[in-house]
């Protein structure tokens, strides 16, 4: 995506996935609506504990204590929110942002507490154009609560709506079978191996010949853990073992397995 920044992952596998990183006006839109709702449901909750404490007649020291521990409340709620939707609080999930560890894998706890702890530093200390500059102009696109805790914001690429790859299609129909795969065979795989080729065949935002290498480094990653000495075509053995997995994991699901190709 020339112009637009992104956070490049290097996979085990030796691939490049790309994701483009949020810039400045999404990042305040999202933090606008999470502001807007936290301080209406919070004033709820201070005006009720007013009510409260004139009801009981007991002064009106626990309004204060609310009023006071806000900032600790709202990053206590934010990083709730995190935990529970990989990395969105709800002004992220309308806005379809995300926040990232800054290798691409999701944020842990402790780097979400550490950024939005340091949210508290942005609002109440720093000038709010601060963290607008470093978010626009930096390279990664990251805040000061980003820098610290080395985390990043990406936009949510879109849902795609079109039919799976090879939909109607099976690994016991496809014909000539050409890798030695059992139904024992899926136990080497895992869940990450079909998602991982499925995002090949569906991934339509890189250059051609970019995807071309993508797919001929997976074949021979592939091939390797098969013990598939050569092979004719990168796409022809991706597929197969696509099917496969595919096929391997819905049989389960089912309680069956795919058929055995060649030993």
């Amino acid at each position: 995506m020339p112009g637009v920044a992104e956070l490049i992952v290097e996979t085990s596998e030796g691939m490049r996935l790309r994701q483009p990183l949020a810039g400045a006006g999404s990042r305040a839109a999202a933090m606008a609506f999470d502001g807007f709702a936290f301080v209406l449901a919070y004033a709820v909750v201070v005006l009720g504990g007013v009510l409260a404490t004139e009801l009981a007649g007991v002064g009106t020291i626990v309004p204060y204590f609310l009023i006071g521990a806000g900032p600790l409340v709202l990053v206590a709620v934010r990083v709730l929110q995190q935990a529970a939707w990989r990395g969105q609080t709800m002004g992220k999930r309308l806005v379809g942002l995300r926040v990232l560890s800054g290798d691409g894998y999701p944020a842990s706890v402790f780097q979400l507490v550490l950024r939005d702890l340091l949210l508290i530093v942005d609002l109440m200390v720093l000038p709010a154009y601060v963290d607008l500059v470093l978010v626009q102009l930096g390279g990664r696109r990251q805040r000061l609560g980003d820098l610290a805790a080395n985390t990043v914001v990406v936009r949510e690429l879109p849902a795609r709506r079109e039919r799976p790859p090879f939909a109607g299609q099976s690994y016991a129909g496809l014909e000539p079978k050409t890798l030695p795969l059992t139904p024992g065979s899926a136990a080497r795989f895992d869940a990450e191996d079909l998602d991982l080729l499925r995002a090949l065949w569906e991934r339509r935002d890189v250059r051609l010949d970019e995807r071309r290498r993508l797919f001929v480094h997976a074949a021979r990653h592939y091939a390797d853990r098969l013990g598939v000495a050569e092979f004719d075509d990168a796409r022809t053995l991706l597929k197969e073992l696509y099917l496969y997995l595919r096929d391997a994991r819905s049989g389960a699901a089912a309680g069956g397995a795919p058929a055995e190709g060649p030993a």
